[in-house]
């Protein structure tokens, strides 16, 4: 017995409405279907036929179910026996009934003829063991304990073959009652029990804890559908055979994919500018620091660029590299490389130089718009370099620039690649312009508006918050990079600034929340790039007069979907919402199928925003951009987003999760294997896994655990100095973890649930490096150091940044100073005197004076 539940999956993960509590609870309610005296008589004479039970046939098509909705091929379902097979219990009163669990493998698509007699053959093993007690059975298999679930099953399913006649006496009506006990035992049981119509009436008990009403009703629909379909073709193969209505897939890929908007899909984002710099000229269109320009100002030093960058000969289809920090410089750049039809590549002058190498070199860039002191920081470049200071020294007054197409490309912008080198996603012209117009309608946004922009360039979303103001009339405000890392500095900025629109991630939202900004009136907030938690959108929900959850990967144009949370929101979970204008979204199992309402899928997005590919590398292209195949033209695709996600019953869609080891991290894509490459090239690594973990202050925080070669020994200083030379600092690894080998699956690929857990690192074989505190405030500031950190030893000369430390733990530390020692820290003091030995020496001055 112990033989058939080796290796056995012990957890069902059906999809739950609610988040299952800490402890079990067995809170519950019922909702009952009948199953036609038709149907019933259909699956009786198909039993007869095959030589089953309607128990088995019926238990056949739960399995499926359960299949469709939790996508798991080992399942298994506890069903009661009566143990009544020996003589000598059968007069005695009570009850002996006792609990099976037999075990289904829909692995490999069978028929599901094929699955019935799997079933059959299990179930009738299942009963030469009824003698066992179901609790010597949880005993010898030992299953790890879970108090919010029951042992081996979670789900159960009954059957009463033979249907007990009301009695008919003289002068009385009888009714039979069904006791609600409004309990229930396990998650969901599923009791079928035929009727004197001989009908079969379907029972479900759940757990009201875990599931809405409405959910269950709709299980129960599809438990009949696919009764349905297994009596018309039981030699359906299992990947064919769909629990879902023609309403519902109607619904699904259709209906609420009919997001069909008209835009001007045959101008650009240069040519909508210009047509507002006619309308609004002396307008104010673009403030940076002291410097503001208005939007003819704007145009002209735009068009002074693109006429240096023709003189070069870019033109339609040449890509120009900018790198330039946050002032109108780049604006104007942005906008004149457009002009000229080109498409842009964001080189980010904080990126090492070895990523700026790699993109340079793939996107073979042979034109270079950038600033003069920021050469230093850049690759060696063969091609020709425009500097902006240079270009007020032309005196060029002509205007002749070429009219541009926008059927090309805009950019170019490299995200984190699995294979250790960063991708450049290509977003045409036209994709762009529908997304503006998309927000533009959905944000309603006025030339009165001030829209904050906050995201360095590198980031695919800084094209909403650039282009979008431009294109309408509004104000962009562009924020310096220490500004918007500051969260003193930014929440001062926001409150100054009159804004009216602000795009950033959770993290910066929540840095904001944690500085006690206490909002700003009439803000329109956009919180995308990571999952929105809950608590964040309460907070949120205070501080302005709306909040708009959106989602979207690079390949699909930033943002893809958008929902505003409404006032008095109370779900656990805020969705991603629906799609934007001229998108579809799909919600896929494994065979490309629609998942039913609330069983998590693959998420997939086609539409108006669908990137070129990937430059120079048409087989991600095709593996990643694939045909659609719920579209009638040949040339629609879809987009695999590596996402899962679910639909919520109003249409609402909510974010499940990666299929991958992709991950974000404060809003940063990261692709694991990226950092695993770069940490394998290190001479002294001969094994390395990356990992995203939340500590015991649920801050996310990105983990290596390296295997060493041989006996040598490295401080993780330097080893985060080496990643600092090919990896931006979000991709560096806070915690480096030595162990002695990398736990590998089955597949041979890394397990990286394996991998163990860390609460706080111990730096062995750093003794010798670690100075003591040499006065009360160094040893005050010790414990806060190593608690934000993680980390002990900490020597009070070390780097906070050099430790694994940014900007967002850098404003924890400022608040743990301020909370257990009463003193006010500023963000520049801890950039400016990283060390706790610097830091007490500024607290000491501060105190003085």
């Amino acid at each position: 017995w112990k033989s058939k539940l080796s290796g056995a999956s012990l957890v069902l993960e059906l999809p739950t409405d609610y988040p299952r509590p800490a402890e079990q609870t067995f809170r519950g309610a019922h909702e009952k279907l009948e199953l036609s005296q038709h149907l019933s008589d259909r699956l009786g004479r198909f039993c007869e036929a095959e030589g089953v039970t309607r128990f088995m046939a019926l238990l056949t098509v739960f399995n499926v179910l359960l299949y469709r909705y939790t996508s798991q091929t080992d399942i298994i379902v506890g069903f009661p026996i009566a143990n009544r097979h020996r003589s000598a219990v059968e007069n005695l009163i009570g009850t002996f009934v006792n609990t099976l669990v037999v075990r289904a493998d829909l692995s490999g698509n069978p028929t599901m003829k094929e699955l019935l007699t799997q079933v059959r053959e299990s179930t009738l093993d299942a009963y030469d063991n009824q003698d066992l007690p179901f609790e010597q059975l949880v005993d010898a298999l030992q299953p790890n304990r879970d108090l919010s679930r029951s042992p081996v099953f979670q789900v159960m399913f009954t059957h009463q073959e033979i249907p007990v006649p009301l009695p008919k006496p003289a002068d009385l009506k009888l009714t039979r009652l069904t006791v609600d006990r409004k309990a229930a035992q396990f998650d969901l049981t599923m009791s079928v029990r035929a009727t004197p119509e001989k009908s079969n009436l379907v029972n479900v008990e759940y757990n009201t804890d875990l599931f809405e009403k409405r959910t269950i009703v709709r299980l129960l629909q599809h438990f009949r559908n696919l009764v349905e379909s297994f009596v018309s073709d039981p030699n359906q193969r299992l990947y064919d055979i769909s629990p879902l209505s023609q309403d519902e897939c109607q619904q699904i890929l259709q209906t609420w994919n009919q997001t069909a908007q008209s835009f001007p899909s045959d101008v650009g984002v240069s040519q909508l500018f210009e047509s507002q710099v006619e309308r609004t000229p002396e307008k104010v269109a673009v403030v940076c620091g002291g410097e503001r320009a208005s939007y003819r100002e704007l145009n002209d030093r735009a068009d002074c660029v693109a006429q240096a960058l023709q003189r070069l000969g870019v033109g339609p289809g040449i890509m120009v590299g900018i790198c330039a920090e946050r002032s109108i410089d780049l604006i104007s750049g942005l906008l004149g490389i457009l002009k000229t039809g080109g498409a842009y590549v964001p080189l980010d002058p904080n990126y090492p130089t070895a990523r700026l190498a790699h993109i340079v070199e793939d996107a073979n860039l042979s034109v270079l718009l950038t600033q003069s002191h920021l050469q230093d920081r850049l690759p060696e470049f063969r091609g020709q370099s425009i500097f902006f200071e240079h270009l007020s020294d032309t005196g060029d007054s002509d205007r002749n620039i070429l009219p541009m197409r926008p059927a090309g490309l805009a950019y170019i912008i490299y995200t984190s690649g699995s294979t250790g080198k960063p991708k450049g996603v290509m977003i045409s012209m036209k994709a762009l312009v529908n997304l503006l117009f998309a927000f533009k309608e959905e944000l309603n946004l006025e030339e009165s508006d001030v829209l904050l922009a906050v995201t360095t360039i590198s980031f695919d979303i800084a094209g909403l918050e650039l282009f979008l103001p431009l294109i309408v009339g509004a104000q962009l405000d562009l924020v310096d990079r220490d500004t918007a890392v500051d969260a003193i500095s930014l929440k001062n900025k926001l409150n100054s600034s009159n804004a009216s629109v602000m795009q950033a991630t959770p993290a910066t939202w929540q840095m904001l929340v944690d500085a006690d900004w206490t909002g700003t009136s009439g803000l329109k907030i956009l919180c995308g790039g990571e999952a929105m938690p809950r608590e964040l959108a309460d907070h949120l929900m205070t501080r302005g007069s709306a909040v708009f959850n959106v989602y979207g990967p690079t390949e699909t144009t930033i943002w893809s979907m958008l929902y505003k949370v409404p006032a008095g929101y109370t779900k656990n979970i805020v969705p991603i919402g629906r799609p934007i204008a001229n998108t579809q979204i799909y919600i896929l199992d494994n065979q490309l199928q629609p998942v039913p309402i609330g069983a998590s899928g693959d998420l997939y997005i086609g539409g108006a925003g669908l990137a070129e590919g990937y430059h120079n590398q048409p087989g991600l292209t095709s593996e990643r951009f694939i045909p659609n195949p719920y579209s009638d033209s040949s040339h629609s695709l879809l987009y695999k987003t590596g996402d899962l996600a679910r639909y919520r019953a109003d249409g609402t869609v909510e974010f499940q999760g990666r299929v991958d080891h992709q991950v974000k991290l404060r809003g940063f894509r990261i692709e694991l294997g990226e950092i695993e490459s770069v940490l394998l090239a290190h001479p002294s690594i001969r094994q390395a896994a990356a990992i995203v973990r939340s500590n015991s202050n649920n801050s996310a925080r990105l983990i290596a655990y390296i295997v060493v070669v041989g006996e040598k020994t490295f401080e993780d200083r330097a080893l985060r100095e080496y990643l600092r030379e090919f990896l931006p600092d979000y991709m560096v690894p806070a915690l480096f973890v030595k162990i002695d080998k990398i736990p590998l699956g089955p597949s041979g690929k890394v397990d990286r649930d394996a991998l163990p857990e860390v609460e706080q690192i111990t730096r062995d074989g750093e003794e010798d490096s670690i100075i003591a505190p040499s006065n009360n405030l160094e040893s005050s500031l010790l414990p806060i150091w190593e608690s934000v950190l993680d980390m002990r030893p900490v020597s009070v000369t070390d780097s906070f940044f050099e430790l694994g430390g940014h900007s967002l733990t850098a404003f924890r530390l400022i608040s743990e100073i301020k909370s257990s020692l009463g003193l006010t820290v500023a963000l520049r003091d801890i950039f400016n005197s990283p060390s706790i030995r610097e830091l007490s020496g500024v607290l000491e001055i501060n105190q003085k004076t």
